[in-house]
């Protein structure tokens, strides 16, 4: 038996169709999938709850931790209790659960934000972590409960997956299609930053290889084979889109413009063009999938159809 936290959401989905075509599993969820896939049970209840958890975990050999607070716009203390309440508490319940039950493989599922302090070309699995957010502080903070339970007999692995495109995304990328929609989307003057994405499709196909026992134990970047220029990646939505080509707008416009709705920010006006937002659109960040590779992974390359998929699922909400 496998089982999968957040086993209904954007990524766990995925997950959960191609496990289910070679094992029993048994996902935690808030609530029940309306039409759920075939060799899947179901335990309804929070990451936080140990009884839920207790019931959802026993009898597993694997457990697949996917359920947490994925947004990284954290900013009031509410928002930021409860962020850390699933993300790290719930991870310490379910780590406790899995080895008070005997689990033999745990897989828990990071973020590459944990390395946003970092601005470079191919970052490696051993590269040094800090939080640029409150959610990576989070994710950094559960990584830590994690990699303490080594040496206690169970096989700890961590996936770090960096920006995932697919159908039904939101957030960063829902808002970059909103922006090439509605004309607003800018390229810098200048720049072309290089950055790791990760296809919905080679998502689910990692996180499925790493629950198989024999691969190694330890710490795997989780991108698609390639990165893409930011500028390519743009170009090539909105076209799928047919809509304009991003403009180019001079660098130094920009982030005198950052800079000044930072500033503002500080007062509670929310605006969108912000340092934070600048520096995504003109730094390198790309992570090395070499570990990955080493252990036989193969990559699905048709990014295009994925591309295409989560145009189209776009499209389609904002006409309803």
């Amino acid at each position: 038996m496998i089982g999968v936290t957040g086993g209904t959401g954007f990524v766990g989905k995925r997950v959960v169709a191609r496990l289910a075509k070679t094992a029993p599993i048994r996902v935690l969820a808030m609530e029940m999938e309306a039409a759920p896939e075939q060799n899947v049970e179901y335990v309804v209840g929070e990451v936080t709850s140990p009884k839920a958890v207790d019931a959802f975990v026993e009898g597993c050999s694997c457990v697949l931790h996917l359920a947490g607070i994925a947004h990284s716009s954290l900013r009031t203390e509410a928002e930021k209790r409860r962020s850390y309440e699933v993300n790290v508490e719930g991870t310490r319940t379910v780590l406790d659960s899995a080895l008070r039950h005997g689990v033999r493989r745990f897989i828990f599922v990071s973020t590459a934000h944990v390395y946003a302090t970092h601005c470079r070309l191919g970052i490696e699995e051993s590269s040094r972590v800090g939080a640029s957010s409150y959610y990576s502080f989070t994710k950094i903070e559960a990584e830590k409960l994690v990699g303490d339970t080594a040496g206690c007999g169970m096989e700890v692995v961590i996936a770090r997956p960096c920006l995932i495109y697919g159908p039904g995304v939101r957030f960063n990328l829902e808002q970059m299609m909103r922006g090439i929609d509605r004309g607003y989307y800018f390229h810098m003057s200048g720049v072309n930053p290089m950055r790791s994405f990760l296809s919905i499709e080679n998502a689910a196909r990692a996180l499925v290889h790493l629950t198989e026992r024999g691969i190694p134990t330890g710490i795997y970047n989780l991108a698609d084979a390639k990165p893409y220029s930011l500028v390519d990646f743009g170009n090539e939505l909105a076209d799928r889109m047919q809509r304009p080509r991003p403009r180019t707008v001079p660098s130094g416009l920009i982030r005198l413009a950052g800079a000044a709705g930072s500033m503002i920010q500080k007062l509670g006006v929310q605006l969108p063009v912000t340092d934070e937002l600048i520096a995504k659109l003109s730094l390198d960040f790309t992570v090395s999938t070499s570990r990955l590779a080493q252990t036989g992974f193969e990559w699905e390359h048709d990014s295009g159809a994925v591309l295409q998929q989560m145009v189209d699922r776009y499209f389609n909400s904002v006409r309803q």
